[in-house]
């Protein structure tokens, strides 16, 4: 069917043209005319915009995926959401009408106070939505404006909070209970120090992030009794370990179901081996219902008993636990405390003693007992560095029974290339088909592979038994 093409005296802009002659020639008739405008402008952009005759589902989930990925947009006119009421009318009645797009925002404490008006105005755009916010700053130095939102929606809006601060014991500078907060991201505002505490050596250590204290924090998640997540990034935390025997010296918090510990970024919370966490804080937690634990790096022996006697309290609904070790691990030990363990990721470096910490671990998972150690094991993955072949001995040892009770379906060996020289070796290929398992044992994994279960030896990229 053809369609009728208006001529120059029927388009919106003729119309639009026309209405501006007749306020010109009568300014009393402004008023009453320019709700006429008005409507003939918005046709005019929705003949121009095929945004605007999108229906309104496809144009918000466009929009949306304008916002920034792995954080919270910040208040810029440069970018979205505010950029997008910027493009024209009918992107602004748009924007403006979708309460997710103001859902979240970054803010910083030194904001000023004609920009706290806009915060206000920002969170007010999201109606009844639940708020993500990231607060970066000094939590002493925060201006009045902003105060004053911190102390109205935190406690009962806020459902994912990220605080990048400069010290842990400014979290007394929040007050709750926080109703609403389920996702809690406690990390340093200024990586510099984070760097600074990690380099200087014990004597230099000082009080770190949170000091010798651990009762902000442990004050902080009382007060918010439905948190599920915990994530704590490049926090150095100075607490000595001391042996807690009685429940009150403890906190409980039945809701938290997943906890990472370390310095990652966050890119988003993989287990990969990172410089340094904070372990010591279990210490002073009971978590029941606790899911999955990631710990970046455990860096020093005094860190390893923090975490089993922790353990003992808080691994009945244990399913994933992450580990990467600086440091020979008692790796058996671990495996008598988490008994409901289904996803096991150990992350080692030290390559002196990598093919006995394996050994240990395919010992341990061998031996009579291991079904009743950890029954529902179901995926195990070790990144470190090269083994000798004759260790994939002992690890197909274990990968035939294990897949013949059933739930075991996943082994991953990830070589990491460990110092600079061998990052920069062009020929890790070669390097690694050195050190690959023997034909025999390639042989009998692919027959696993074809059985069903995974397996991956190799570079990230690269799977020797695919080969």
């Amino acid at each position: 069917m053809a369609t009728k093409s208006l001529t120059p005296a029927e388009t919106p802009a003729s119309d639009a043209a026309a209405v501006l002659r007749e306020l010109d020639a009568s300014s009393p008739s402004r008023n009453s005319k320019l709700p006429e405008l008005e409507g003939v402008l918005q046709e005019l952009e929705k003949r121009i915009d095929p945004v605007s005759k999108l229906p309104l589902e496809i144009t918000t989930a466009i929009f949306i995926l304008c916002l920034p990925k792995s954080s919270c947009p910040a208040p810029a006119p440069s970018s979205a959401p505010m950029l997008l009421r910027s493009v024209c009318r009918s992107w602004k009645v748009i924007a403006l009408s979708i309460p997710q797009l103001w859902s979240s925002i970054r803010l910083n404490t030194e904001i000023s106070v004609n920009f706290g008006s806009l915060v206000a105005l920002w969170i007010a755009r999201a109606q009844s939505m639940p708020l993500s916010i990231s607060l970066h700053g000094d939590l002493t130095a925060v201006k009045p404006s902003l105060r004053a939102i911190i102390d109205q929606h935190f406690p009962t809006y806020v459902q994912n909070l990220e605080l990048y601060i400069s010290k842990g014991r400014q979290l007394d500078k929040l007050k709750g209970p926080f109703a609403s907060l389920r996702t809690l991201t406690l990390g340093q505002d200024d990586p510099a120090s984070f760097l600074v505490h990690c380099s200087c050596g014990e004597e230099h250590d000082g009080d770190g992030f949170f000091g010798r204290d651990a009762r902000p924090c442990v004050k902080f998640l009382s007060a918010a009794p439905d948190l599920v997540e915990l994530a704590m990034d490049r926090i150095f935390f100075n607490v000595p370990f001391k042996s807690i025997s009685t429940s009150s010296q403890l906190t409980t918090h039945s809701s938290l179901k997943r906890l990472f510990l370390g310095g990652f970024g966050y890119d988003a919370k993989r287990p990969e081996p990172i410089s340094h966490c904070s372990v010591q804080i279990l210490q002073y937690l009971t978590l029941p219902s606790l899911e999955r634990l990631v710990i970046f790096s455990l860096s020093s022996p005094s860190e390893v008993e923090p975490l089993f006697t922790f353990l003992q309290r808080s691994s009945a609904s244990l399913h994933s636990l992450s580990i990467g070790l600086d440091l020979p691990f008692p790796v058996v030990r671990l495996l008598q405390l988490i008994p409901n363990i289904k996803e096991l990721d150990l992350n080692f470096q030290w390559s002196e003693t990598a093919d006995e910490f394996v050994r240990s671990l395919m010992t341990a998972l061998h031996s009579n007992n291991s079904v009743n150690l950890v029954p529902n094991l179901g995926r195990l993955m070790i990144r470190g560095p090269q083994l000798e072949p004759e260790t994939y001995e002992d690890v197909l040892e274990v990968l035939s029974p294990r897949r013949g009770h059933g739930s075991f379906d996943s082994f991953k060996f990830i070589w990491v290339p460990g110092d600079r020289r061998e990052r920069s070796n062009v020929n890790l290929d070669e390097a690694l088909m050195k050190k690959a398992p023997s034909a025999h044992v390639l042989e009998a994994m692919r027959q696993l592979v074809v059985d069903g279960l995974e397996i991956h030896v190799g570079l990230k990229d690269r799977n020797v038994v695919d080969v």
